[in-house]
């Protein structure tokens, strides 16, 4: 991982680049690469040259003042990925993962990326997607800043989550996850519409025993609260009741972030348990460890698979 200076991206070199927006999230670093992906910001002749359209001359403040958004880009030289889609299949799902890892780590409506506009480059030939939400991240203030800690904290989680998806089944997790992300829509315009996939998903995984939580020694007095009355809630939005805050949909992502993370590490750990659900999984929320944004990517301490090993001595 570059977490050093600034490394150019050679985009009007490549022979085929696909770039993604990375919404609402700046890094105190120039750039830095995650497993194929290099996240970072463009040039504006960069960004010129993926876009190449009128808009690019609205764009010229963002430039001028320093609110350039970070993207995720992908380049390959090498035919075979460029002719099989392998490399744009590949960009859709380590940016997935970039984003399911930022979540786990740190709060914010953090968006998945490939809901807006993405740029494909092939030779000279540009193809731009505008997905749901077109080119809203220009427009869109700083939602999450990453620190040099914070990106070391995201790649070893983005590894432990891989690892996760290629030797690991749990359907329960799986089920969790989908309602926790799309509590993140922006389609979402009313609060209620993003609080019930989350306690939803609280259930899936805390079942009958989320009210436990509120003995956990790292609680604030909101997550206590927000623990304690979730199924008074989920009754209550159930029957047709639409009150939630933006702060009531915070705490309840950190109790959902909380189980979804360590019920990820158990399963890591275990494979071979039937369930890490229920009071089991609560109980083990309890700790500290398990309130550490960090949990995930601990493991690679502790687990030589989830540890990217260094290059050999020459």
């Amino acid at each position: 991982m570059a977490t050093l200076g600034y490394l150019p991206l050679s985009v009007d070199t490549a022979r085929y680049v696909y770039a993604l927006h990375f919404p609402g999230v700046r890094a105190d670093l120039a750039g830095f690469s995650i497993g194929d992906a290099r996240i970072s910001k463009l040039t504006w002749a960069e960004c010129h040259l993926l876009e190449k359209t009128q808009f690019m001359n609205d764009l010229q403040d963002v430039y001028v003042y320093g609110r350039e958004p970070l993207f995720i880009v992908f380049c390959t030289f090498f035919e075979s990925e460029i002719d099989s889609g392998f490399i744009k299949y590949q960009a859709h799902r380590m940016a997935k993962l970039l984003i399911r890892g930022l979540r786990l780590i740190k709060g914010g409506e953090l968006w998945e990326p490939a809901e807006f506009m993405t740029y494909e480059r092939n030779g000279v030939v540009n193809t731009r997607d505008p997905g749901v939400f077109g080119r809203l991240p220009f427009s869109l203030g700083e939602v999450v800043r990453l620190t040099s800690v914070d990106v070391q904290v995201l790649e070893s989680t983005y590894q432990a989550l891989d690892f996760f998806d290629r030797f690991r089944n749990d359907a329960e997790i799986d089920r969790a996850s989908v309602l926790v992300a799309a509590s993140f829509s922006p389609a979402h315009t009313i609060l209620a519409h993003r609080l019930l996939p989350l306690i939803a998903a609280i259930e899936i995984l805390a079942q009958q025993y989320a009210g436990l939580l509120a003995r956990a020694p790292w609680m604030t007095e909101e997550l206590h609260e927000t623990a304690v009355r979730l199924r008074e809630r989920r009754n209550h939005l159930a029957h047709g009741g639409a009150e939630a805050s933006f702060d009531l949909v915070e705490t309840t992502r950190e109790l959902a972030r909380v189980l979804l993370r360590e019920a990820i590490a158990w399963r890591l750990e275990d494979f071979e348990r039937k369930h890490v659900t229920g009071k089991s999984l609560v109980e083990r929320c309890l700790s500290a460890e398990a309130a550490d944004p960090s949990r995930l990517g601990a493991l690679s301490s502790k687990y030589e698979t989830l540890t990217v090993l260094p290059d050999a001595p020459s």
